[in-house]
């Protein structure tokens, strides 16, 4: 890549759709931190609470299929506007309810406009950049949705700490006006020139298979039902999946375009990146009952360890476009996915006497280290997609990447319970084979990579 050759829009772009997107990582993680209060404010029971998770996750699964659709039909960044605009407007609902039932249904609309978030943002960016210029707008799109998770924990426990519960709704108010003023300023517009008809049989197999599956998943390891009705609803799920695949093999455009899994550099990067983001999905859940739980910190100490893993990502930003530059993908995949992976085992070996400088330092080699195998995955994934397939692809991407955070916390929830099996608490030793087992499962991702050719991703390099 010359250095004068045009890399697309100025960072400011990628950041003010990171900021976004910002609001939903970080209030999917900050309000964890917050249902003991938000209890006892709503007179409910803790695991009542549970509700307001699972109804945003179920919300958000049931609208993202037609995510793509919806840019193509509309524009993009007219669909990231209103996503935004209705994600703040339902953040406000959320912070003035008074019952578990107005609260419920304010999670579901934030659900609606949170699915549009990810993929609608990331399709403003794959249509303004060009593909040598991807993995550069895509390092900067990382670093605030990096950054949301990881100081969703000490955030959530300095809010309920020092203030109210809403609060944890009402800072999503000025990130998102902040948010929408930058987009309509400097955000350009992109609509497919001839978006297809609404394949509404393929919204409703594929939104059952998500809705279902997700829930299923999410309430497979203990919930609020029994394991039994989870994995009826889980079977379901999936059996929906197989109807979808079925009938989207049939028709000319289904919502959710499985043709793209020929494509070798999407399929390694989704399929693949599948087993990779186990570990993001289960990291704070895991992290949270290690530190607290298992060593006895406070919320807030663990927390700020959490956060380490955002200073990791951080760095990543100044050495990731060299490292895909000079080694390729196919080889940094190979070789950062699999030290990301051994860095995540490595938890399993920290002890409450563990030197607190040794574990933030493990922490932010671990941030380091995924975050830059997630910028490759992200732009690994376009590589080879057409103008045409860009909202299929990033639609799809979406759905892969939901999926990942539904298995990996109901799957580590579920080895959590069987680890502890009759012991009357839980204890760091039920908590260590979790790590390892998630970070062998991590290293199948390997499997597509080394499948790559060594010119995987020429395009985004030349």
């Amino acid at each position: 890549m010359d250095a004068d050759e045009d890399q697309g829009p100025e960072p400011i772009v990628p950041l003010i759709i990171g900021a976004a997107m910002f609001m939903q990582s970080l209030t999917a993680t900050i309000i964890a931190a917050a249902l003991p209060v938000m209890a006892d404010a709503l007179n409910e029971p803790v695991l009542a609470l549970n509700l307001t998770i699972t109804a945003y996750i179920v919300s958000a699964a049931v609208f993202l299929p037609v995510s793509g659709w919806l840019a193509d039909r509309f524009g993009a960044r007219a669909t990231l506007l209103a996503a935004v605009c209705v994600f703040v407007f339902a953040s406000v609902l959320c912070g003035f309810s008074r019952t578990l039932e107005e609260l419920v249904g304010a999670r579901i609309l934030q659900g609606a406009a949170g699915a549009m978030l990810l993929p609608v943002g990331r399709l403003v960016l794959l249509r303004v950049t060009p593909k040598q210029g991807l993995v550069r707008a895509l390092s900067y799109l990382a670093i605030p949705m990096l950054i949301g998770p990881a100081i969703g924990p000490p955030l959530g426990g300095f809010i309920v700490t020092y203030f109210s519960w809403p609060w944890i709704f009402f800072i999503n108010v000025p990130v998102g006006v902040l948010g929408a003023l930058l987009i309509m300023r400097f955000v350009q517009e992109v609509k497919s020139e001839s978006p297809t008809v609404l394949d509404i049989p393929g919204v409703v197999l594929s939104a059952t298979a998500l809705a279902c599956t997700i829930y299923g998943l999410e309430n497979i390891g203990g919930g609020h039902i029994s394991r039994e009705l989870a994995a009826a609803i889980l079977a379901v799920g999936l059996g929906a999946a197989a109807g979808y695949v079925f009938y989207a093999v049939r028709v000319q455009d289904p919502i959710l375009q499985l043709s793209l899994f020929r494509i070798q550099t999407f399929s390694a990067a989704t399929l693949g990146g599948f087993f990779m983001r186990l570990m993001i999905g289960g990291t704070p859940f895991l992290l949270v009952l290690l530190f607290q739980v298992g060593f006895g910190m406070s919320p807030l100490t663990a927390g700020w360890f959490i956060f380490a893993i955002a200073i990791g990502a951080l760095l990543m930003r100044f050495t990731s476009i060299q490292m895909f530059r000079r080694f390729g993908f196919r080889m940094v995949l190979i070789v950062n996915g699999a030290l990301a992976s051994l860095s995540y085992m490595a938890i399993a070996f920290l002890r409450p006497s563990t030197s607190y400088w040794l574990i933030a330092a493990l922490l932010i080699l671990h941030g380091y280290l995924r975050s830059v195998q997630m910028t490759g995955l992200n732009a690994l994934a376009y590589a080879d997609i057409d103008s045409a397939q860009m909202a299929s692809s990033s639609t799809l991407t979406g759905v892969f990447q939901m999926l990942a955070q539904a298995v990996a916390v109901g799957g580590a929830a579920a080895l959590l319970y069987a680890a502890q099996g009759a012991a009357p608490q839980l204890l760091a030793s039920h908590i260590y084979p979790v790590f390892l087992i998630i970070g062998v499962l991590s290293l199948a991702s390997l499997v597509w990579f080394m499948r790559l050719p060594a010119s995987a991703g020429a395009s985004l390099r030349d």
